[in-house]
């Protein structure tokens, strides 16, 4: 998989449970609450993983999916 084009839905149900736990505690932490951080974290679970670059850490992921196309 291109880790420019890979959405968080393509991932395993691990890796996206830890990008939904990392932008819950993000944009919490950045003060949204409610319904508006519930939007929020649905938004960036629909996205690509390299547009969460500038939110979370997804130096991991990325790496991941660069592992498993090499297999």
């Amino acid at each position: 998989m291109n880790k420019h084009k890979t959405y968080v839905g393509q991932l395993l149900k691990e890796d996206q449970k830890a990008i939904n736990n990392a932008l819950v505690k993000t944009l919490f932490e950045s003060g949204l609450r409610g319904e508006e951080l519930k939007q929020a974290v649905q938004d960036g679970m629909g996205s690509r993983v390299c547009d969460l670059a500038d939110t979370i850490n997804v130096d991991v992921v990325v790496e991941k999916v660069k592992d498993d196309k090499n297999e």
